[in-house]
């Protein structure tokens, strides 16, 4: 059996996940936010998983405004999330038992834990990852990262402001000004708990605040944070860093009692029906599948009362259900106000979701993913029959399309971004994701501008990968090109055959298909290899309609291309044939 998703608990008027344990010692977790939150979900999720195991309950929550949590009022701000952190301990002693705590933060949620711990007079232990010591110092690094993901993505910089200004994400103006007041060197502090600090390679102000917090009489080990720039480096390739597990850990058991010297039996853990009420929306957390393997999102309109097809949100690569930005969070809600029912959820390995027993850690691009949609439409069956509308980017439009062909539940589907519709089991899964963000004839046109040129000059510009890149772009269209001749012969042959015979069907059941691409993004090339370098193949399919978003990247990160999805989600989902048939289902059922 695969092990169980956390549970979800209430934690104030939001919720929280608990990994049950009975040791005397629990666990706080402080994630990182935004785009780096975004990274290490999954990371911070096995991570609690192996601290449950031994013998430390767990509970991980969300600031106010973050990943599932509700919208804040304006004025919240750093007040607000150091008050979850400290409510979360009291909560986990409830739920557990436990007497004494620790906390853990990844990144500005360092600080949150140490300035939370602060104000607790049980608190033992704080583990330091990639700490922030200054917020002020903090708040200029996220926005020099987001400016060179920006870049990096194809975005003008002075085209992205406002609440996506941080790759996608929002933050108020109060709470980032209330994070630069941050300044750990000069706290005084009222409890000096034991620290393990995770210092990031090559950065001195970690081990600066290491040996600050040593001269103020605290206890402290330092280890290195191998593998956190992998962690880090893209939400679609994250990779779990095992070392920095398996020391924090050992330095858990080590200094802290646990399960196995806690003469207690801890307070046993049971599935809670948690619901969350928002504006103009109810959402419940829930697990499902084998074992509660299975960890998604149900929102409801808050009057009880659906319209249209219930649409389900996959994810994109390791990026977890929450999407880029929180769209498929801020999505989901805005469709609950127009009366539409949603669930977004993490596929196995991904982000909430455990892994499936037996299987490869790499799961992006495998038909395992096709089950564990089917998985989540059994769930759906029970707790929100009707019409199902699949909704998924890149990698998560590539399950969308295959399963909408495999599973007659699907009635309807929406991709967006499609790097690949059939994939190819000889390619390797993180160059396809890392390399075909864009088409060829945008580097093409990079290639042309002066400032290109001058980073070329200056070195900054990886011409070996670069080159590899347009190597395989220009592979593609010849084989494109050669295709219709040589028919079966080639292996592009045999994908345009599967990737029409998938279009024939979902045509012969009028599933309708919405393909949504940004400009300039490198899904059109994946589109031109089936369907002509205009498209004009698509014409041939009158359920398929397609859209392109203008001034957009591959993740949509600017505001209105945010917004130019929401409308089409919206034309998608409150079609009228979906109130046609589920009239028709409701009489049958009675």
């Amino acid at each position: 059996m695969p092990r169980s998703a956390a549970l979800p608990v209430s934690l104030g008027e939001d919720f929280a996940l608990y990994h049950a344990a009975s040791g005397s010692t629990g666990y706080v977790f402080c994630g990182a936010w935004g785009y780096d939150e975004l990274c290490s979900r999954k990371f911070l999720r096995r991570l609690a998983e192996d601290l449950a195991d031994a013998g430390f309950p767990v509970l991980r929550a969300d600031y106010p405004g973050t990943v599932n949590m509700r919208d804040p009022v304006p004025d919240t701000g750093l007040e607000g999330w150091i008050g979850t952190a400290v409510d979360a301990a009291d909560r986990l002693k409830e739920l557990s038992g436990c007497s004494r705590i620790l906390y853990l933060g990844l990144g500005i949620g360092s600080a949150i834990a140490f300035l939370a711990a602060q104000r607790r007079k049980d608190v033992d232990g704080v583990v330091l990852a990639g700490p922030v010591a200054s917020g002020r110092r903090y708040m200029r690094e996220v926005q020099l990262h987001a400016n060179v993901t920006n870049e990096g993505l194809g975005l003008a910089l002075q085209g992205i402001h406002g609440d996506t200004g941080f790759s996608g994400f929002a933050m108020s103006e109060k709470l980032q000004a209330d994070l630069k007041t941050i300044n750990l060197d000069k706290l005084d502090l009222s409890t000096r708990p034991r620290c393990l600090v995770l210092t990031r390679e090559g950065n001195e102000n970690d081990n600066a605040f290491a040996g600050s917090l040593a001269e103020k009489g605290l206890k402290v080990q330092c280890e290195t944070f191998e593998g956190y720039f992998a962690l880090m480096a893209a939400p679609t390739t994250s990779v779990v860093p095992p070392k920095a597990i398996a020391d924090i850990v050992s330095w858990s058991k080590t200094n802290f009692a646990s399960a196995s010297d806690a003469d207690r039996p801890g307070v046993a853990a049971s599935p809670q029906t948690v619901i969350v009420k928002g504006d103009g929306f109810v959402e419940q957390p829930v697990t499902f599948g084998p074992n509660g393997q299975f960890f998604g999102v149900l929102c409801r309109p808050e009057t009880g009362d659906s319209t249209g097809a219930t649409a389900v949100f996959l994810n994109t690569g390791y990026g977890h259900h929450i999407g880029w930005g929180r769209i498929w969070v801020r999505a989901a809600r805005e469709l609950a106000r127009k009366g539409i029912t949603s669930l977004r959820f993490d596929m196995a390995n991904i982000g909430d979701s455990p892994q499936t027993d037996g299987l490869p850690d790499q799961v992006i691009y495998t038909k395992e993913a096709f089950n564990d949609v089917s998985v989540a439409l059994d769930f759906l069956e029970r707790e929100a029959p009707g019409p199902v509308f699949l909704v998924g980017r890149c990698s998560g439009a590539y399950v969308a399309f295959n399963e909408a062909v495999l599973d007659a539940r699907v009635k309807g589907v929406m991709l967006i971004n499609q790097l690949r519709l059939i994939w190819d089991p000889g390619e390797d899964v993180e160059a396809a994701l890392r390399s075909g963000a864009r088409p060829l004839d945008e580097y093409r046109r990079r290639a042309m501008r002066l400032e290109t040129v001058k980073r070329v000059l200056t070195g900054k510009v990886d011409l070996i990968r670069a080159g590899g890149h347009i190597f395989s772009h220009v592979s593609d269209r010849l084989s494109r090109k050669l295709a219709p001749y040589l028919g079966p012969l080639t292996k592009l042959g045999r994908f345009r055959r599967a990737c029409f015979s998938n279009f024939d069907a979902m045509a012969r059941r009028g599933i309708p298909v919405h393909v949504v691409n940004c400009e300039n993004d490198g899904s059109l090339d994946e589109l031109a290899r089936y369907f002509g370098a205009d498209f004009s193949g698509l014409k041939a399919y009158p359920n398929v309609v397609q859209t392109i978003v203008p001034n957009a990247d591959h993740n949509l990160t600017p505001e209105d291309a945010q917004q130019h999805l929401l409308s089409l989600l919206d034309q998608a989902l409150l079609n009228a044939r979906w109130n046609d048939g589920q009239a028709v289902r409701s009489q049958a059922a009675e």
